[in-house]
């Protein structure tokens, strides 16, 4: 009897994956408003839930050989359908690339949310002020790191975020090495809710780059998921209604291409995700360990930019110190 109640645990157990397997595939593959804190949150992990469901096809597969099961069969074929939907789309670039004009001017960005209490900054300094940056945006940058921040105004003769009235709003702070001609901080009225916007000024171009970064609070509950997602409403309807043709807005989004809040920030800011194309870009990881660091990944840095630029390469590398990576995208803007 005890073995029969335990062969039944295990198959009401099996059946129960199976559903929570396909509910979570599904989700961003109908592209729905998900309006649970908890389960927008699940959806952001889209890479670990398709390896799990390709372990559940293994199993299913097995099953449906052993026990001529072969629901179990159509049931993987679904699953590999839904993964290929999820996954599939960030290798390709759907949208129509701007022509690049005779006088295009190439422009660099790196991200990087550097930790408050990264130890390794002195020796960072070097690798943060590479001459190919022409805009670093960093996130949880501390009062305590002025000093070495500071340090890179050796590379950048333009900041914001860093003197006394600034005061690294939400721990952002902005290096350029083309004129900063307006800053502007946005206050949303609540903790990391400030947003910076920036107009640079780029040599022999009458069309400026306006930049908005951001670093909404991490959604580990309601009210945090809550006011990400009105940071995003807000910030979407100043990029739709801004005037300027090139636009970048940047940062630690704490929100993957997954999530509909991200999406909905997306289409009505009009703006296009400058990765498409270039894959799965897995910017924080929980783990360090090479073996489990992909596992414990999040897709969470990004930068979204207006359809006059084109994107020649996206990449990002390791930082000592911080659980993120130093994201750098390489774009074309027409002058």
């Amino acid at each position: 009897m005890e073995k029969s109640n335990y062969k039944a645990a295990i198959k009401i157990t099996f059946y129960l994956l199976n559903i929570i397997v396909l509910i979570l595939l599904l989700l961003p593959a109908l592209a729905v408003n998900i309006n649970i804190w908890w389960l927008d949150n699940l959806i952001n992990l889209q890479l670990q839930i398709s390896v799990l469901a390709l372990a559940v096809i293994v199993i299913n597969f097995v099953i449906s050989f052993v026990y001529s099961k072969r629901y179990k069969v159509v049931l993987s074929a679904l699953y590999c359908w839904l993964v290929a939907i999820n996954i599939i789309p960030l290798y390709f670039n759907e949208s129509l690339a701007t022509s690049i004009g005779d006088k295009a001017t190439s422009f660099t960005v790196a991200q990087l949310n550097l930790s408050y209490n990264n130890p390794n900054l002195t020796q960072l300094l070097p690798i943060l002020g590479d001459r190919h940056f022409d805009l670093l945006v960093l996130q949880e940058v501390s009062d305590e790191q002025h000093i070495n921040i500071k340090q890179l105004a050796k590379h950048y003769p333009y900041s914001f975020g860093l003197n006394a009235q600034e005061a690294t709003p939400s721990g952002l702070a902005m290096f350029s090495r083309n004129p900063i001609t307006e800053k502007h901080i946005h206050d949303l009225g609540y903790k990391s809710g400030q947003l910076l916007e920036a107009i640079i000024q780029m040599p022999h171009s009458t069309s400026p780059i306006q930049v908005f970064a951001l670093h909404p609070s991490s959604p580990r509950s309601e009210i945090l998921w809550q006011r990400r997602n009105e940071t995003f409403s807000i910030l979407a309807e100043k990029a739709s209604v801004s005037p300027f043709i090139n636009k970048i807005m940047i940062g630690d989004f704490n929100s993957s291409p997954w999530s509909s809040a991200f999406k909905n920030l997306q289409q009505n800011s009009q703006l296009k995700n400058s990765a498409n194309g270039f894959g799965y870009l897995p910017s924080w990881s929980y783990s360090a360990k090479p073996l489990f660091s992909i596992l414990t990944s999040a897709y969470i840095d990004h930068s979204l930019i207006s359809p006059s630029f084109n994107v020649l390469n996206k990449y990002s590398q390791l930082i000592q110190g911080s659980d993120h990576r130093l994201v750098i995208t390489e774009l074309i803007v027409n002058n």
